[in-house]
């Protein structure tokens, strides 16, 4: 199982790596019969070719293979939807005027109403990392970075992130909590550019999209490394075990058909069965009667 993954680990890493330091052809994005169509269609089928062909097979042995599919097909659709984003955002890190005005829509942002609703909901250490954050990603936009130089900015935003959880027992858990802050601060920024009617708007919705699959990715390959697996199987792993623990959890009476619901047979009750009642109820008390 472990030897499948790495075989397969291969391919989604060398897919992921060239969605962002590969410079794409942009015209080649309209050709229906590019590589990346041909891998989203390839990763469609896959599953159910080699379900077809695990067919007979001991059923340790399907359902590992289908497990290994299922991971490389997911893993395959991200990294070509994070080459897709990469090719549209690369045009837009391109136009000067359209970095200016992003630039100039940054600076209308109230950012001390980000970061207090941040600090409250968020894991940040400090309001200086989000300080030092909002001034280097203007910083960077300021000066034209090129994608490679947003790409080397992230990874640099995820070690510095995650370098004080290193070989800690809950690496995994804070690289997960890293995400959803990620997430947050940029959907605040997000908000206060939409309120504002930001001219930009567009172009930071597809950068937030890029940025926030990148890092993702980055995540996922440090988690990775921590937990000595291969990245496609990382979040699967996850997965498969939260799966499992659901299938332990004890079902409650009367759910699953085991035993009634109490209230079904409660002897002080019985069902109204009076068309031409319009109180709207079920069931009406039991009159008992005393003669």
């Amino acid at each position: 199982m472990d030897a499948l993954y790495r075989c397969l680990a291969s391919v989604g890493t060398r897919l992921g790596r060239s969605s962002i330091y590969r410079g794409p052809n942009l015209r080649g994005a309209e050709n229906t019969e590019g590589p990346g169509v041909a891998i989203r269609n390839f990763a469609k089928t896959l599953e159910a070719a080699l379900s077809a062909g695990s067919s007979g097979a001991p059923a340790p042995a399907a359902r590992a293979q289908a497990f290994a599919a299922t991971a490389l097909a997911a893993a395959l659709r991200r990294y070509t939807s994070l080459n897709h984003l990469a090719q549209a955002a690369r045009a837009v890190l391109h136009n000067q005027h359209q970095i200016q005005q992003m630039l100039a829509d940054l600076n209308r942002v109230d950012f001390r109403v980000v970061r207090e609703q941040a600090a409250w909901a968020c894991s940040c250490p400090s309001a200086a990392t989000a300080n030092r954050l909002e001034a280097d990603f203007k910083a960077t936009l300021g000066r034209g970075a090129s994608l490679e130089q947003w790409a080397g900015w992230l990874e640099t935003c995820v070690k510095t992130a995650l370098a004080p959880h290193e070989r800690r027992p809950d690496y995994s858990a804070r690289a997960r909590r890293f995400l959803l802050d990620w997430s947050f601060y940029s959907s605040l920024v997000i908000r206060e550019l939409t309120l504002r009617s930001a001219a930009s708007f567009g172009s930071f919705h597809l950068i937030r999209l890029l940025y926030d699959e990148y890092v993702a990715y980055l995540v996922e390959r440090r988690v990775a490394v921590h937990e000595k697996s291969p990245p496609i199987a990382v979040m699967h792993r996850v997965q498969e075990s939260e799966e499992e623990a659901e299938g332990l959890e004890v079902p409650m009476d009367g759910v699953d058909g085991d035993e009634p619901d109490a209230g079904d047979d409660d002897p002080d009750w019985e069902w109204d069965d009076d068309d031409d009642d319009d109180s709207g109820s079920c069931k009406k008390p039991k009159i008992e009667s005393n003669h």
